[in-house]
């Protein structure tokens, strides 16, 4: 499965650096960071620690970009593999998910991690 296909070892040679930033969540923030991407043409990884915060994610994700095409996954979905494969294959902009992405799935056209609920992590 998707989840498979994905082990990383060595960076690309002409990788470019790792740029984070950290910032409170507000709509100007998130709508410029994953408007950025979009822009690009790139896809995007909006992740948050509970289950249930990934519908207001979702909403406030669909509010700042009505036209762009996003994927819900978590570990408690049936077909997660199946939504994880679809967000591969570039059906959708933006995965709003669980850490589930942590398992190594690898996109190489996603450039963008929007984290919500950092505290909660542990």
């Amino acid at each position: 499965g998707i989840r498979d296909m994905s082990v990383i070892v060595t960076p690309p040679p002409a990788r470019k650096g790792i740029k984070t930033t950290v910032a409170a969540v507000s709509e100007e923030a998130v709508g410029e960071a994953i408007g950025r991407e979009l822009a690009r043409g790139g896809q995007v990884y909006c992740v948050a620690p509970r289950i249930s915060d990934l519908e207001e994610v979702a909403a406030l994700v669909h509010a700042l970009f009505p036209a762009a095409s996003l994927l819900v996954a978590h570990g408690q979905h049936r077909d997660v593999e199946e939504r994880l494969v679809r967000f591969a294959n570039g059906e959708a902009q933006v995965l709003v998910s669980t850490a589930i992405i942590e398992a190594g799935l690898d996109v190489a056209n996603v450039n963008t991690i929007v984290v919500f609920h950092a505290q909660r992590f542990g």
